[in-house]
């Protein structure tokens, strides 16, 4: 838990700083190089664990990266009558 919360704090950081459609951008793509790089494991069936794990956990350092900038994007997309229920449309997203 303590690992998530020092990349999500970097996450948050690297959202700030640069632009967060970019940080969107490159964080969904690698996450989905990881998911597919899994499937492409698993599919056969012959797979080593550990690439697995490695991939699951570089999948996690990704969203870490994709939870801040998505939070700090809604202001900008969204008029400002409505950031309360788009952020809570992001909230039931997130819980699934």
């Amino acid at each position: 838990m303590r690992i998530l919360i020092a990349f999500v704090l970097v996450g948050g950081s690297v959202a700030d700083r640069y632009s967060r459609g970019t940080v969107l951008r490159v964080s969904n793509f690698g996450a989905g190089v990881t998911q597919g790089a899994v499937a492409y494991l698993l599919i056969p069936g012959n797979y080593r664990l550990w690439a697995v794990v490695v991939l699951a956990a570089a999948n996690g350092a990704l969203e870490a990266f994709t939870s801040p900038a998505l939070r700090g994007i809604v202001p900008e997309l969204v008029p400002g009558t409505a950031i309360r229920q788009a952020n809570s449309l992001l909230d039931g997203y997130s819980r699934r």
